[in-house]
């Protein structure tokens, strides 16, 4: 009995200290949070070897949001005997309340065991181990429908008391998202239930990618402020005492619609405004025979960016030599959101008098407020051709054809000078040659003429001193 107590207390400790060494684990910094507030899980992986593995967390975005990942790795030898540990610390803020499962995660071929975090419905600010000062978000979105490929304006405003030090804002993010800093930060002073608070506003653009539900990260603002003013705000060392200022946007779920199948035309434009007007280098116009004049489109489109317009379609007119400029683009932000503008120009030159029709100009579009497909636009113009001086004609033609010409001219003068290189790296060649066939024959006739007996009292005369 003596000799098996032994062999078994060395079994479970065996056993034991396997259970101990897992390759991959899992802890939460608490086992309990309030609604609003962060938990922090840390992953840890043991082995022989670093692992270059990071753990797929795409399990957790069921019922948290992710606001950052650090990772730290060592490295040990001890007896000649390599161990290699690895931490991943990510900051968690829950989705929901109640009783939420951290499921088993994946680092490399092992699993973590799984957790369960306890969210208590309380208060709607971020909790802190000492007094913060107030502060709240506020957030609105623009326009109040949503479709696939329309941008949306989504507006962060900060309300906090106090003298602010420092602080920062996390951005929005989510799957099948492109987020976008809008401009720069706005700084106001606005009241809410009686109170005067300070405010920062930070606006961004997302471009949602696909149709269905979306609901990005809320931002987070963590920072600090300035004790107040009542109180000795600057130590005797002359440091700033400050105290935290934090809170988290309310969360926004975005119902993201397909493209209608009514939308017809090559471009989808899901607008609630869209806009074609036309300016005139003399209006009202007036067109002469041979002589320029110019015209302006404008195509604008709201809760569009200008990156989306399509080019116009303008079509060629007979007896209308057309010379269109490049296109320039421009995006507005406005109280309401997002404008966005393409501007054309064109230059018409008639090439004989009498009428001619320009044709009308048509775009397609989505109204997202009433739900039906509409058209834009300008319609066509039927315009008498006066006749004009024929030289002056001829030199507002070359005018504008010497724009249109001047890639040609360069091209072309870059192949003739090609040309003229070719011919006298030809030329240089075939002296080259004619040179070397006459050295030859100059020494040739140089050691005949060595080989002949001089006659005495007289010597040859050399051939090239």
């Amino acid at each position: 009995m003596k000799k098996f107590i032994p062999k078994t207390v060395c079994f479970f400790s065996l056993v034991l200290m396997g259970s101990l060494a897992m390759a991959a684990d899992a802890r939460l910094s608490k086992n309990r949070v309030d609604e609003n507030n962060m938990v922090q899980l840390i992953l840890t992986w043991n082995g022989d070897k670093d692992t270059h593995s990071n753990p797929d967390l795409k399990p957790l975005e069921q019922d948290f949001y992710i606001y950052g990942v650090g990772r730290g790795s060592e490295i040990q030898i001890l007896n000649g005997k390599t161990s290699a540990k690895t931490q991943w610390t990510l900051t968690l803020l829950p989705k929901n309340t109640g009783i939420l499962a951290i499921p088993p995660l994946t680092i490399g071929s092992e699993k973590t065991k799984a957790l369960v975090l306890q969210v208590n419905k309380t208060g709607s600010q971020l909790s802190t181990g000492k007094p913060a000062q107030t502060a709240f978000i506020e957030t609105s979105l623009s326009p109040k429908a949503f479709y696939i490929d329309m941008p949306i304006i989504y507006s962060v405003k900060i309300f906090y008391e106090g003298e602010l030090v420092r602080g920062e804002l996390s951005h929005p993010e989510g799957s099948n998202l492109v987020v976008t800093r809008l401009g720069e930060d706005k700084n106001d002073e606005l009241a809410r239930e009686g109170k005067t608070y300070h405010t920062i506003e930070r606006r961004y653009l997302l471009l949602p990618k696909i149709s269905g539900d979306l609901t990005p990260r809320p931002p987070v603002f963590i920072g600090e402020a300035a004790a107040s003013p009542t109180e000795k705000a600057i130590t005797s060392g002359g440091f700033i005492e400050t105290i935290p200022v934090q809170a988290i946007a309310p969360a926004v779920h975005l119902h993201v619609n397909p493209k209608p199948s009514e939308a017809s035309g090559q471009w989808w434009l899901p607008s609630s405004n869209v806009i074609l007007r036309e300016q005139w280098s003399i209006d009202p116009p007036v067109f002469h025979q041979g002589e320029a004049l110019t015209r302006t489109i404008i195509l604008q489109a709201d809760n569009l960016s200008a990156e989306q317009l399509p080019p116009l379609n303008l079509l060629t007119v007979a007896d209308m030599n057309t010379y269109p400029d490049k296109p320039v683009l421009d995006n507005k932000l406005t109280e309401k959101g997002l404008v966005g503008l393409r501007e054309e120009k064109i230059a018409y030159i008639p090439t004989k008098a009498g009428k001619l029709t320009l044709p009308a100009i048509t775009l397609n579009w989505f109204d997202v407020e009433s739900q039906k497909m509409k058209t834009a636009q300008l319609s066509a113009r039927i315009v008498n051709v006066l006749p004009g001086n024929p030289a002056e004609n001829t030199a507002n033609t070359l005018s504008l054809e010497q724009k249109a010409n001047e890639a040609n001219n360069i091209n072309t003068t870059i192949l003739l000078r090609k040309e003229f290189i070719n011919i006298g790296t030809m030329v240089f060649a075939v002296l080259w040659i004619m040179t070397l066939i006459l050295w030859r024959f100059l020494s040739r006739h140089k050691k005949n003429l060595k080989k002949r007996p001089s006659d005495k009292g007289s010597s040859l005369p050399t051939l090239y001193e």
